[in-house]
């Protein structure tokens, strides 16, 4: 816990940021702001996003305003995304977020 407020970090939750580190866009990626609450929703997403773009990349994870913002998108490092992808990208997420009533 930092200051005061909950973040998913290596004490809590080494397995699941060691399989979204590979994704991050930032090569200091070490915790996601948000509550240990989040963790299951985090890692559904990130599974079917890994299963739907293997190669995704995010540059965010976070609780905001009271709903996850997680900033993904298809292709690392392959310039602009299409339309299509990203817009699976965002019923994928909306769904999840839906689902698990957040």
């Amino acid at each position: 816990m930092l200051a005061g407020i909950w973040v998913l970090d290596p004490a809590n939750s080494k397995e699941l940021l060691d399989r979204l580190r590979p994704h991050s866009v930032s090569p200091d990626f070490e915790v996601i702001w948000c509550g240990e609450g989040w963790r299951k929703l985090i890692s559904d997403c990130h599974n079917e996003l890994a299963a739907r773009f293997p190669d995704y990349c995010f540059a965010v994870i976070k609780q905001e305003r009271g709903v996850l913002a997680f900033q993904a998108r298809p292709r690392a490092g392959q310039g602009s995304p299409n339309e299509e992808d990203l817009a699976e990208i965002r019923k994928l997420l909306a769904r999840r977020r839906q689902e698990a009533g957040r």
